[in-house]
């Protein structure tokens, strides 16, 4: 396995691991742009960019685009969320070349044909009543909503129908050309990289760096309900966690500790939570936890889905899991359980080309250093216990404590 990475003289960033065992590679462009940076004048429009990239380029049409990546079994896909839009794909090694002169294509020469921009509105529209119409992504853009007010991290991702239907042809074009068509953007690739012409990116026009724009984090502590007609109920606990954002070699080992103390509360199903709210109470079905970081905040979180009724029952129960969940409770068998479950999930992930490229871009949008799985699996197995306990101490910020309620 070989890491590397560099800055090009046009200002692009490169981050790449080959992994001649597979036959597949992953390619991802990441830019800097997602809702965050979006006001209540233009909210959803990076999103709308990203579904435009696949709508044709001055030298293909977007069946021409779906061909290129369907011919050989691969697939080309796009994301939008708060902090980053990604375009990327995955497809057999031999293929990477002409995989890579497609993706630059969609991002330099992208034409935003205004019949297609008018086709594509209506099918944005479409998805954004469909995201609405479902329980859980409703819940979770209202745990959002509520968590962070109307600051940018609060705003939905893809905006709403009115937002959409707002946006002329003339703000579409202008914020492709400067927050994609001229923006600096990293590349993460991963897979078997032999087959890939790393000169395609080297060579590409040079890109102007932007200010950092986007509107400030502001967390709202306290209780949250949204009524929903749904059968069941969902709820949403988060804690910011006070990590060193700004200094990566610290960062590093919090969030090893953040992953372990996570396994440990909710991110598995012998975890406290899941035990406490599903094994032994019978309450919900899903229970759930995860670490979400942002470009100014780091946070944990837990869900659960669960019948009307229970409401009590469960919110008594997430709290009291979290107030016990001290480092003087932690043991030794619990620590050891959470770093053999991470260590495992690396693992399972490891043989996979597109997680590979996205753990990669990961870790150079936090500032960390490259390093192949085998190497990330070693740091996650020097972990001690201690320090461990250590972080469950310092890391959550318990006084700011915010709860979310979405049902009947």
């Amino acid at each position: 396995m070989e890491i590397f990475s560099t800055k090009y003289k046009n200002n692009l960033s490169l981050v790449a691991e080959n992994l001649p065992s597979l036959k597949t590679v992953s390619i991802g462009f990441f830019f800097s742009v997602g809702s965050r940076y979006e006001d209540e004048t233009c909210g959803g429009i990076t999103h709308f960019c990203e579904h435009l990239l696949f709508k044709g380029t001055k030298n293909k049409s977007a069946y021409e685009i779906s061909c290129d990546f369907d011919k050989i079994g691969g697939y080309a896909n796009a994301w939008t969320d708060r902090e980053n839009l990604c375009l990327f794909c995955v497809v057999p090694a031999q293929f990477a070349t002409e995989a890579a002169k497609t993706m630059i294509d969609m991002i330099e020469n992208s034409q935003f044909d205004e019949k297609e921009i008018e086709k594509e509105r209506t099918v944005i529209e479409n998805e954004i009543l469909l995201s609405a119409d479902d329980p859980e992504e409703a819940a979770s853009d209202g745990f959002f909503s509520a968590l962070w007010g109307n600051s940018s991290l609060g705003r939905l991702i893809a905006g709403d129908v009115s937002e959409v239907k707002k946006i002329s042809v003339n703000e579409l074009k202008a914020w492709y050309e400067e927050r994609i068509q001229k923006a600096p953007f990293l590349i993460s690739v991963a897979g078997n990289t032999d087959f890939l012409d790393f000169s395609l990116f080297e060579n590409l026009s040079p890109r102007q760096n932007r200010e950092k724009d986007f509107f400030p984090a502001l967390w709202h502590e306290g209780s949250f309900k949204k009524k929903a007609k749904t059968a069941q109920n969902q709820i949403f606990c988060a804690i910011p966690l006070a990590m060193d954002i700004y200094e990566p070699s610290k960062l590093e080992e919090q969030l090893r500790s953040a992953q372990i103390l996570n396994a440990i509360i909710g991110d598995s199903m012998s975890s406290r939570l899941f035990q406490a709210l599903r094994e032994n109470s019978g309450l919900c079905y899903n229970v759930s936890s995860q670490i979400s970081l942002f470009e100014d905040v780091i946070m944990w979180s837990c869900y659960a889905g669960y019948d009307k009724k229970n409401a009590r029952k469960v919110l008594d129960i997430i709290k009291a899991e979290l107030k016990a969940f001290t480092p003087e409770s932690l043991t030794e068998r619990e620590f050891s359980a959470a770093m053999a479950h991470v260590i495992g999930e690396e693992t399972i992930l490891s043989d996979e080309s597109e997680s590979a490229m996205k753990r990669l871009a990961r870790r150079h949008l936090l500032k960390l250093p490259p390093i192949s799985y085998d190497d990330e699996l070693k740091i996650i197995s020097k972990t001690d216990f201690l320090s461990v306990k250590a972080a469950l101490e310092s890391l959550p910020e318990r006084g700011k404590f915010t709860v979310f309620e979405y049902g009947p």
